[in-house]
């Protein structure tokens, strides 16, 4: 008669006493890691997240809930709709269960993984429930989409002088290759009368001991002025879209030059550096899936440090950017003058270019 009484109790002082129990035993036991198959992708790619969950001994798990959310700028499936996955399962002691997703990227920069993931665990009642979350790498880099642009490449060629003019007899280190805008110091030996008498303006033929053998590309996170005022993350992808482009383009003829990267963009843990010195088109698209929008200075600053670092002041620049002040266009006309050749391609903004059809401009 006795056990009829101790039965009900039991039941009733049950649900106090498990929780405690099984928590203490659960939360020593159970390990959550969580891997990613690579650190970079470009646009349209996938990676492979990997969450493992393995309880080593103890009690078993009654309920396991992920969830899974997307950075800004990614999803779980191409169409770019599905930013949350859900999944629940229950733990045996002694046994591992991995979750395994792909991570479309939609956009390009730096897409923060660090609290993407959380695991809710409780004994089956609900009363003691804790979170576990899965540690992946700080963040995924994706590539700017870098579309082939004609006219890129038609200035980019005419700058650096590869439209190059075969010559069969005698082919020599004197073959012609293209004319160049004038710049003070030119010979006057090197003019390009024809050019000049059809268009008006100075240049001067270029041959293929002349071109220049190092560029420094500079890309411009400046929206307005002063710097710090605005940071427009639309404009500054088709930046970075454009530049990788231009470049991709000019390596493909002029593989034997150095390139080297300058930019006020701003790169997480190195909030203060601007000068990348010599980087390859690799080193280079990396880069780029890692900036972020934000100017953490002015143009003038980036363009004082490319001058102190740059091997000499004759060696060439290209400045990619959205906004140029009269202070800055009066600096780099004063560079000019010096003998620096410029070249200056200017992207609208992204929201000028939808209300009125604003085309890329290059200046010299």
């Amino acid at each position: 008669m006795v056990w009829y009484w101790i039965l009900p109790i039991l039941l009733l002082i049950a649900p106090l006493v498990w929780p405690g129990i099984w928590f203490r035993r659960v939360q020593s036991s159970i390990e959550s890691t969580a891997s990613i198959t690579k650190r970079e992708c470009a646009v349209g790619d996938f990676v492979q997240l990997e969450i493992c969950i393995q309880q080593h001994r103890g009690l078993p798990i009654p309920y396991l809930h992920l969830t899974l959310h997307a950075p800004e700028g990614t999803a779980f499936n191409k169409e770019g709709d599905l930013r949350y996955l859900e999944w629940t399962s229950y733990l045996l002691p002694g046994q591992q269960i991995s979750f395994v997703c792909q991570l479309y990227a939609m956009r390009r920069g730096p897409k923060s993984l660090r609290d993407i993931c959380s695991i809710e665990i409780h004994e089956g009642f609900g009363l003691r429930r804790f979170r576990l979350s899965p540690h992946f790498p700080e963040q995924l880099g994706v590539y700017p989409d870098a579309a082939s642009s004609q006219t890129l490449h038609s200035i980019w060629q005419a700058i650096t002088g590869t439209r190059m003019t075969q010559r069969w007899i005698l082919p020599d280190e004197s073959l012609f290759k293209d004319v160049r805008p004038y710049v003070a110091g030119d010979p006057p030996k090197y003019f390009a009368w024809k050019t000049i008498a059809r268009t008006g303006d100075w240049w001067v033929k270029q041959f293929e001991t002349t071109t220049s053998e190092e560029w420094v590309v500079i890309l411009n996170a400046q929206m307005q002025n002063p710097y710090w005022m605005e940071a427009d993350t639309p404009t500054f992808d088709r930046l970075c879209a454009l530049l990788l482009a231009t470049v991709s383009q000019w390596q493909r003829g002029e593989r034997g030059n150095s390139l080297f990267f300058a930019s006020n963009a701003l790169l997480s843990n190195y909030p203060q550096k601007h000068w990348y010195g010599s980087v390859t088109f690799g080193r280079l698209r990396s880069l780029l899936a890692v900036l972020e929008s934000y100017p953490t200075c002015s143009l003038i600053d980036v363009l004082q440090e490319a001058r102190r670092f740059s091997t000499s002041p004759r060696t060439p620049w290209l400045i990619v950017g959205a906004f140029f002040s009269a202070e800055q266009e009066q600096w780099m006309e004063a560079e000019k003058r010096r003998g620096r050749p410029i070249e200056i391609i200017k992207l609208p903004r992204w929201k000028e270019e939808v209300e009125s059809d604003t085309p890329i401009t290059a200046e010299r």
